[in-house]
């Protein structure tokens, strides 16, 4: 596929990058959540630590980081919307 969702934990995602010798030309929707902040990353962004390992890919951070409940609540919060953006 052209466009591939990543949603493993988060240390796993090197094991899928293995998956193909090169990324060229793909889409990779980065569903990771790299909590507890692991010291690995050096003070880089989760998805700047992803995207290193799919070479060629651009890659896009989506879902962000909320919980399956926090979704399922009500998207009314004081007034505002709770919005995902992909």
């Amino acid at each position: 596929a052209d466009t591939i969702i990543l949603a493993v934990p988060f240390g796993e995602h090197r094991e899928v990058a293995k998956a193909l010798p090169s990324w060229e030309g793909k889409t990779v929707i980065d569903a990771t959540n790299a909590f507890p902040v692991p010291e690995e990353l050096d003070g880089l962004p989760s998805s700047a630590f992803v995207a290193k390992a799919f070479s060629g890919a651009k890659l896009v951070k989506g879902f962000n980081h909320l919980i399956a409940a926090t979704l399922a609540a009500d998207p009314i919060v004081e007034g505002g919307h709770r919005v995902v953006f992909l």
